[in-house]
Protein backbone atom coordinates (compact mmCIF):
# COMPACT_ATOMS: atom_id res chain seq x y z
CA UNK A 1 0.00 0.00 0.00
CA UNK A 2 1.41 3.38 -1.02
CA UNK A 3 1.36 5.67 2.75
CA UNK A 4 0.90 9.46 2.10
CA UNK A 5 0.95 12.01 4.52
CA UNK A 6 -2.29 13.82 5.04
CA UNK A 7 -0.28 17.37 3.06
CA UNK A 8 0.54 15.17 0.47
CA UNK A 9 -3.19 15.66 -1.22
CA UNK A 10 -3.55 16.98 -4.98
CA UNK A 11 -5.81 18.55 -7.28
CA UNK A 12 -8.70 15.50 -7.99
CA UNK A 13 -7.23 13.00 -5.10
CA UNK A 14 -9.49 11.38 -2.84
CA UNK A 15 -7.45 10.44 0.37
CA UNK A 16 -8.60 7.60 2.80
CA UNK A 17 -7.32 5.26 5.97
CA UNK A 18 -6.35 2.37 6.09
CA UNK A 19 -7.06 -0.44 8.97
CA UNK A 20 -3.06 0.50 10.62
CA UNK A 21 -4.01 4.74 9.74
CA UNK A 22 -2.13 5.07 7.20
CA UNK A 23 -3.59 7.23 4.84
CA UNK A 24 -4.43 5.92 1.47
CA UNK A 25 -5.33 7.00 -2.10
CA UNK A 26 -9.07 5.80 -1.98
CA UNK A 27 -10.12 3.97 -4.90
CA UNK A 28 -6.98 3.92 -6.15
CA UNK A 29 -5.07 1.27 -4.40
CA UNK A 30 -5.77 -1.47 -2.30
CA UNK A 31 -3.57 -4.19 -0.89
CA UNK A 32 -5.27 -7.48 -0.22
CA UNK A 33 -4.24 -6.92 4.05
CA UNK A 34 -6.54 -4.14 3.70
CA UNK A 35 -9.70 -5.86 2.01
CA UNK A 36 -12.26 -8.49 3.72
CA UNK A 37 -12.03 -11.57 2.70
CA UNK A 38 -15.54 -13.44 2.14
CA UNK A 39 -16.00 -16.82 2.73
CA UNK A 40 -18.28 -19.54 1.28
CA UNK A 41 -18.70 -22.55 2.53
CA UNK A 42 -21.05 -24.77 0.44
CA UNK A 43 -19.61 -28.26 0.02
CA UNK A 44 -18.09 -29.01 -2.47
CA UNK A 45 -16.94 -25.47 -2.59
CA UNK A 46 -15.22 -23.51 0.10
CA UNK A 47 -13.00 -20.37 -0.87
CA UNK A 48 -12.32 -17.12 0.82
CA UNK A 49 -12.55 -14.26 -1.93
CA UNK A 50 -11.23 -10.59 -1.44
CA UNK A 51 -12.60 -8.32 -4.50
CA UNK A 52 -9.45 -6.18 -4.76
CA UNK A 53 -10.58 -4.90 -8.11
CA UNK A 54 -13.33 -3.17 -6.59
CA UNK A 55 -11.71 -2.25 -3.61
CA UNK A 56 -9.45 0.24 -5.45
CA UNK A 57 -12.50 1.31 -8.09
CA UNK A 58 -12.28 -1.15 -11.13
CA UNK A 59 -15.30 -0.38 -13.12
CA UNK A 60 -14.65 -2.55 -16.76
CA UNK A 61 -12.63 -5.61 -14.96
CA UNK A 62 -12.09 -7.15 -12.52
CA UNK A 63 -9.17 -9.23 -9.79
CA UNK A 64 -9.81 -11.56 -7.06
CA UNK A 65 -7.68 -13.36 -4.42
CA UNK A 66 -9.06 -16.68 -4.36
CA UNK A 67 -8.00 -18.98 -1.40
CA UNK A 68 -9.48 -22.48 -1.45
CA UNK A 69 -9.70 -24.66 1.34
CA UNK A 70 -7.70 -28.26 0.96
CA UNK A 71 -9.90 -30.71 -1.14
CA UNK A 72 -12.71 -28.49 -1.84
CA UNK A 73 -13.42 -26.38 -4.92
CA UNK A 74 -13.63 -22.65 -5.77
CA UNK A 75 -16.86 -22.45 -7.73
CA UNK A 76 -19.10 -25.10 -9.42
CA UNK A 77 -17.84 -26.01 -12.83
CA UNK A 78 -18.96 -23.01 -15.52
CA UNK A 79 -18.19 -20.75 -18.34
CA UNK A 80 -19.12 -17.22 -19.45
CA UNK A 81 -20.38 -16.15 -22.36
CA UNK A 82 -18.62 -13.01 -22.72
CA UNK A 83 -16.28 -12.72 -19.99
CA UNK A 84 -12.49 -13.81 -20.23
CA UNK A 85 -10.24 -14.89 -17.06
CA UNK A 86 -6.51 -14.70 -16.35
CA UNK A 87 -5.49 -16.95 -12.96
CA UNK A 88 -2.18 -16.24 -11.66
CA UNK A 89 -1.38 -19.27 -9.18
CA UNK A 90 0.23 -17.75 -6.00
CA UNK A 91 0.74 -19.93 -3.52
CA UNK A 92 0.09 -23.64 -2.74
CA UNK A 93 -1.37 -26.61 -5.49
CA UNK A 94 -4.03 -27.91 -6.85
CA UNK A 95 -6.18 -28.95 -9.74
CA UNK A 96 -7.62 -27.33 -12.67
CA UNK A 97 -10.86 -28.99 -14.07
CA UNK A 98 -11.47 -27.69 -17.44
CA UNK A 99 -14.26 -29.57 -19.59
CA UNK A 100 -14.04 -32.86 -17.62
CA UNK A 101 -10.06 -32.91 -18.12
CA UNK A 102 -7.51 -32.35 -15.28
CA UNK A 103 -4.25 -31.57 -14.57
CA UNK A 104 -2.02 -29.92 -11.50
CA UNK A 105 -1.57 -26.42 -11.17
CA UNK A 106 1.28 -24.56 -8.72
CA UNK A 107 2.62 -21.33 -7.77
CA UNK A 108 4.00 -19.83 -10.90
CA UNK A 109 1.70 -20.80 -13.18
CA UNK A 110 -0.88 -18.84 -15.09
CA UNK A 111 -4.25 -20.02 -16.53
CA UNK A 112 -6.30 -18.15 -19.34
CA UNK A 113 -10.00 -18.75 -19.74
CA UNK A 114 -11.51 -17.67 -23.32
CA UNK A 115 -15.00 -16.47 -23.37
CA UNK A 116 -17.26 -19.13 -24.07
CA UNK A 117 -15.16 -21.49 -23.89
CA UNK A 118 -14.44 -23.84 -21.63
CA UNK A 119 -16.17 -25.18 -18.49
CA UNK A 120 -13.72 -24.71 -15.55
CA UNK A 121 -13.53 -24.89 -11.95
CA UNK A 122 -10.18 -25.14 -9.36
CA UNK A 123 -9.55 -27.87 -6.50
CA UNK A 124 -7.37 -27.37 -3.68
CA UNK A 125 -4.33 -29.58 -3.35
CA UNK A 126 -3.43 -30.85 0.33
CA UNK A 127 -2.09 -27.40 1.32
CA UNK A 128 -5.40 -25.05 -0.44
CA UNK A 129 -4.51 -23.50 -3.49
CA UNK A 130 -4.16 -19.70 -3.57
CA UNK A 131 -4.15 -17.74 -6.64
CA UNK A 132 -5.65 -14.03 -8.54
CA UNK A 133 -8.12 -13.91 -11.13
CA UNK A 134 -8.53 -11.37 -13.33
CA UNK A 135 -11.98 -11.39 -15.24
CA UNK A 136 -13.57 -8.94 -17.82
CA UNK A 137 -17.35 -7.36 -16.44
CA UNK A 138 -20.44 -7.37 -18.95
CA UNK A 139 -23.44 -5.79 -17.57
CA UNK A 140 -25.39 -8.87 -19.09
CA UNK A 141 -23.05 -11.74 -18.81
CA UNK A 142 -24.30 -15.19 -19.49
CA UNK A 143 -22.98 -18.58 -17.68
CA UNK A 144 -23.15 -22.15 -18.35
CA UNK A 145 -23.10 -24.58 -15.27
CA UNK A 146 -22.71 -28.38 -17.25
CA UNK A 147 -23.48 -30.35 -14.34
CA UNK A 148 -26.96 -28.74 -13.75
CA UNK A 149 -27.72 -28.20 -17.14
CA UNK A 150 -28.63 -24.05 -16.20
CA UNK A 151 -28.02 -21.15 -17.85
CA UNK A 152 -27.29 -18.26 -15.38
CA UNK A 153 -28.05 -14.74 -17.00
CA UNK A 154 -26.59 -11.38 -15.25
CA UNK A 155 -26.77 -13.02 -12.07
CA UNK A 156 -25.50 -11.05 -8.87
CA UNK A 157 -22.31 -11.25 -7.92
CA UNK A 158 -20.96 -14.19 -5.59
CA UNK A 159 -19.03 -11.97 -3.36
CA UNK A 160 -22.28 -9.73 -2.29
CA UNK A 161 -23.31 -11.95 1.27
CA UNK A 162 -27.03 -12.79 1.35
CA UNK A 163 -27.83 -9.69 3.62
CA UNK A 164 -26.87 -7.50 0.74
CA UNK A 165 -28.81 -9.71 -2.02
CA UNK A 166 -31.94 -8.34 -3.41
CA UNK A 167 -35.09 -10.10 -2.60
CA UNK A 168 -37.27 -11.85 -5.25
Amino acid sequence: MRALSETDTSEGLSLGHGRNGQVILAGVIAHWDEVDGIRRDKPPMCATWQRLGDAAGAQGCGLNRVRIEPGRLSTPPHSHGRSEEIYYVLNGSGLLWQDAAVCAVRAGDTIVQVADHYEHTFKGGPDGLDYLVFGTRHPVEYGWLPRSRAIRLSYPSPMRTDASCPKP
